[in-house]
């Protein structure tokens, strides 16, 4: 399991923990996959799968701390970020800002977001063009608007998360 205090104290500063709905769990996954890019230390691995980057150790994680917190919640902990983790969580804090204010327009977001920067930095394919990236996610995705894959695209590389 990961960091459940550190986890914890990280779903406070994003929202809370929701997992009611498949766009819920989306939302939890995309946020904690930036953080971790951004630079909170919280050990989840992810892979790639329909929705995206996806870790089954943070749905655990995610679920166990939901149970903790109905059944038993004083003894749920809360984890301090060290200074540069709260530097890192300020960062993707105004990254998501950026998205919507909607729900389902930020969980679309996120999901492209997150898709295009895991077969950016994280797939082992060359050439790592931004052509063969977008090419490569439309196999994956249904994925019509190339004009959403570039604003993507741009809004990584503007918060140095891609390097074009």
């Amino acid at each position: 399991m990961g960091l459940i205090g550190k986890l914890n104290s990280c779903i406070e500063n994003i929202g809370g923990l929701n997992l009611e709905t498949l766009v819920d769990r989306k939302l939890l996954q995309k946020k904690i996959y930036f953080l971790q890019e951004f630079g909170v230390k919280l050990g989840y691995s992810y892979g790639f799968y329909l929705y995206g980057p996806y870790s089954s150790e943070l749905t655990s994680d995610a679920f166990f701390l939901k149970s903790m917190k109905e059944q038993a919640p004083e003894s749920v902990e809360k984890t301090e970020l060290s200074a540069k983790e709260e530097k890192a969580m300020k960062k993707a804090l105004k990254f998501f800002a950026k998205l919507s204010d909607k729900k389902y327009e930020i969980a679309y977001k996120l999901e492209l977001l997150s898709s295009l920067h895991f077969l950016y930095n994280i797939s082992h394919f060359t050439p790592k063009s931004k052509k063969e990236i977008f090419r490569r996610l439309k196999e994956r995705k249904s994925i019509q608007d190339d004009a959403d894959l570039e604003k993507a695209w741009t809004l990584l590389s503007s918060n140095s998360l891609i390097s074009e």
